[in-house]
């Protein structure tokens, strides 16, 4: 019985060691993305949610790369464009 126990405590030890692991992966990768946001926030000077080519200049790797940056060609780079940009999409499992 006291040997079970001692299995049973190692085993969910183990769970929970593993389980904190990839939370804490997951919470890096969260971490990233956060801040490819706040990075694309302070380049939004007027807060309408796409950077455009004077805001994007504030930047000069994003300003050299407008362009590449804008998927769509609109000439603007949304979030999700700049998210794709930064490479934080793959980082976050996007």
């Amino acid at each position: 019985m006291k040997n079970s126990l001692v299995k049973t405590v190692a085993a969910f030890s183990l769970t929970a060691l593993v389980a904190g692991a990839g939370n804490a992966l997951a919470g890096e990768a969260k971490q990233e993305m956060l801040e490819s946001e706040a990075k694309f926030v302070s380049l939004d000077a007027d807060k309408n949610g796409a950077l455009s080519k004077e805001e994007a200049s504030a930047d000069s790797a994003l300003a050299e790369a407008f362009a590449s940056a804008d998927a769509d060609q609109d000439g603007q780079i949304s979030k999700q464009e700049f998210v794709l940009y930064s490479g934080d999409a793959t980082a976050a499992g996007s």
